[in-house]
């Protein structure tokens, strides 16, 4: 790429990304403590979705490695969707 003259040079020299993400682990480690308290609350949405005894167990586990950003990925939707859910007060009939 730094032999290509089509691009600008601050493009060509640019700081590349690496892919996959790296992981924070501070961001488990939240989501984790977050859920949690959810799952103290019989009152949040995600106990009419989800099984709480499943997913206290999910968040439980250690993920290896390569596993990682789909584990956080995972805790920060389920954080977001029970957010949403107590927000626009949607009521999940079982």
């Amino acid at each position: 790429m730094k032999n290509c003259s089509l691009f600008p040079e601050e493009i060509r020299n640019r700081k590349k990304s690496p892919y996959p993400q790296p992981v924070d682990p501070n961001t488990t480690i939240v989501a984790t403590a977050h859920i949690k308290k959810i799952l103290e609350d019989p009152t949040a949405p995600l106990w009419k979705i989800y099984d709480p005894t499943k997913l206290a167990k999910y968040v439980d586990t250690q993920p290896e490695v390569s596993k990682m950003q789909s584990h956080q990925y995972i805790l920060t939707t389920l954080i977001s969707l029970n957010i949403w859910l107590t927000h626009y007060n949607i009521n999940i009939v079982a």
